[in-house]
């Protein structure tokens, strides 16, 4: 069994091993995939999320600038009042996969699922046997119903 369905920043594949949270939801992103750990920030993650940060700040201020000079001018343009919003939407939902998780949750530690609406909730022992909750969110019909089953066949498993 290979599925794979999308989350609020990024994507949840499973397998019949292990459920994996990646950003992209390729199939061959999982081979280098660990379990949750608590460790040190490495370098390039921090570098990496500080230039996503500092491109933000500058794309926020460069449409504030723009509308306020548009306001002010009184020469109204309304192509920069609906297309800079636009600008900064799109730009956002490019980048925030870029600040979801990644690593892998083998089903033997996992404790719990439970799917409320379309949130789910995995409570597991991280790779330092430490209990983790981790919560997704926007996670669509079918995404909900594979889980729900899988929790349904743990259940049953475990009365056994």
């Amino acid at each position: 069994m290979k599925a794979w369905f999308q989350h609020k920043y990024g994507y949840i594949n499973i397998d019949a091993e292990n459920i994996y949270i990646t950003k992209s939801g390729n199939w061959s992103e999982v081979t280098e995939l660990h379990e949750k750990n608590y460790k040190p920030y490495r370098f390039t993650d921090l570098k990496t999320k500080l230039k996503i940060g500092i491109y933000l700040v500058f794309l926020f201020s460069v449409v504030f600038y723009a509308l306020l000079e548009n306001i002010l001018s009184g020469n109204l343009k309304l192509v920069l009042l609906v297309g800079l919003p636009l600008l900064v939407y799109s730009a956002y939902h490019y980048i925030i996969p870029e600040f979801g998780s990644h690593f892998k949750i083998p089903f033997s530690k996992i404790i719990e699922i439970r799917v409320e609406k379309s949130v789910v909730f995995f409570e597991f022992y991280d790779a330092n046997n430490r209990k983790t909750t981790n919560t997704f969110k926007r996670i669509n019909t079918e995404g909900l119903n594979l889980l729900n089953e899988i929790k349904n066949a743990r259940k049953s498993i475990n009365k056994t």
